[in-house]
């Protein structure tokens, strides 16, 4: 096994120094190259945040019933209802 330190430049512009394990150094370059072509874990988080804003803001004014159920099953299906109101 094959553990490297590598330090990332994301297509966001940010830069990540990411601990990297696989079999091979072949296999690390790779991971390392298709990590450089995504955006960074903040930037991703920041764009799942704003899809839920834009969700939210689409569903003010809709009259829905009120959601019964347990605390988690309650967040799940706004969570879902939050995602299917923006198209994903």
């Amino acid at each position: 096994m094959v553990s490297v330190v590598r330090d990332i430049s994301h297509v966001c512009g940010h830069q990540d120094s990411i601990r990297i394990a696989e079999n091979s150094h072949e296999k690390v370059e790779k991971y390392a190259l298709w990590l450089a072509s995504k955006i960074c874990k903040e930037c991703y988080k920041l764009e799942g945040r704003e899809t839920l804003n834009l969700a939210a803001e689409k569903l003010v004014g809709i009259p829905l019933p009120t959601l019964r159920g347990t605390d988690k099953q309650i967040g799940y299906a706004t969570a879902n209802l939050s995602y299917s109101a923006v198209g994903l």
